[in-house]
C-alpha cells in the first residue's frame, strides 16, 4: 500500500474517518510512503502546529510505513 499524505493527516488531525486509515495501513502486508508525501507532512504539520506536531509525525510515519 502507498500511503498518500492525506491519511497520515487525518491521522494526525484525529479526523473522523482516522480509524478506517489506520486499520487499512496496519492491516497492509507492505506499506510505503513517498520521501515527497513525508517531506510535505513534515511541513505542514510544523508549520501549521509548530515543531513538537512534526516529531510526533515523524514518528507516526516510522510506525505505519
Amino acid at each position: 500500500m502507498v500511503i498518500d499524505s492525506s491519511a497520515i493527516l487525518a491521522i494526525l488531525r484525529r479526523e473522523e474517518e482516522r480509524y478506517q486509515f489506520e486499520d487499512a495501513i496496519l492491516s497492509s502486508a507492505a506499506r510505503f510512503i513517498s520521501a515527497g508525501n513525508a517531506f510535505e507532512i513534515g511541513i505542514v504539520v510544523e508549520t501549521q502546529e509548530g515543531m513538537n506536531a512534526r516529531l510526533d509525525a515523524e514518528m507516526l510515519m516510522m510506525k505505519l510505513g
